[in-house]
């Protein structure tokens, strides 16, 4: 698990370690290279947490990972820094997905907080199990453009009149919001 600096690393430990994961949090670029998958979370704003990343020198061991096909799961701003940009700040993301996140529209209330149905678009072993319709809590108030290209969305959850992905496969690579 990736320590930038911020974010909900011990929420996220403690639900890896729930599923039956051992997840070691480390901030050493060499270490985060080498493990086997990196979990991304992320708390907080945009851009400070993508300079966070570049300053430690995680973003090359990040790529590396994501260059050699390991599971790479990004978490809510972890989600966020893995795409190109985001209307929170000017700071560019690391590219590793296309598009941008934006803003939650005026017509709708934010931060998107609450429970929402989930409708799969397509079957992915990381939703292996997980029934269409099923239920999850969203923070948000901000979500990626419409997937294309290098990476397809895999659900979307549609949160008044706006519908749009909260979960993105690409590769080895699963995100959530």
């Amino acid at each position: 698990m990736l320590d930038y600096g911020s974010g909900n690393l011990h929420s996220v430990s403690r639900a890896l370690a729930h599923a039956g994961g051992e997840p070691v949090v480390t901030g050493d670029p060499q270490r985060v290279a080498a493990a086997d998958a990196l979990v991304i979370p992320g708390v907080g704003h945009f851009g400070h947490c993508v300079r966070a990343i570049r300053d430690k020198g995680l973003d090359q061991a990040i790529a590396a990972c994501v260059g050699t096909g390991k599971p790479v799961f990004g978490v809510c701003v972890g989600m966020q820094v893995l795409f190109e940009g985001s209307e929170e700040d000017p700071e560019v993301g690391l590219g590793i997905l296309p598009g941008r996140s934006r803003r939650l529209p005026d017509d709708v209330k934010v931060p998107h907080i609450g429970w929402n149905d989930v409708t799969w678009r397509r079957t992915h072993p990381y939703v292996q199990g997980i029934p269409d319709g099923t239920r999850f809590y969203f923070v948000h108030s901000y979500a990626p453009d419409a997937i294309t290209g290098r990476s397809v969305s895999l659900n979307t959850c549609l949160y008044r009149v706006r519908s749009g992905p909260s979960r993105v496969p690409s590769r080895a690579i699963a995100v959530t919001r």
